[in-house]
């Protein structure tokens, strides 16, 4: 489903455009605005229920990045009143790693 989606992070124009990625039960996704993950979050949770999974709320958390700086951002509500909050400093795990040296930088590299 997340394939036939038109939106994501493009790369080299519009050549290239990448909206998730995906191994075993980890999912990372990937747009260029809030409105474009909010998209592809309500897609994934939809999807989730139809096919019987729990979507993992506990393990969920969202970053937006402008310019490669960290931009405020209150979560993402989604349809069943639950919310998906933002990274705090104490980062994130993406298969099992601490993704948290970017965030405390503030910046890309």
């Amino acid at each position: 489903m997340l394939r036939k989606e038109k939106v994501g992070y493009e790369f080299r124009g519009k050549e290239l455009k990448i909206n998730h990625l995906l191994f075993m039960d980890d999912l990372k996704l990937f747009g260029k605005n809030k409105e474009q993950i909010d998209s592809l979050v309500k897609t994934v949770h939809i999807v989730s229920k139809d096919i019987g999974m729990e979507f993992g709320i506990k393990k969920c958390r969202m970053l937006v990045m402008k310019r490669g700086k960290i931009v405020e951002c209150n979560g993402i509500q989604l349809l069943d009143e639950k919310t998906i909050k933002s990274v705090e400093e104490d980062g994130y795990k993406y298969l099992g790693i601490l993704e948290l040296d970017k965030i405390m930088e503030g910046e890309m590299k």
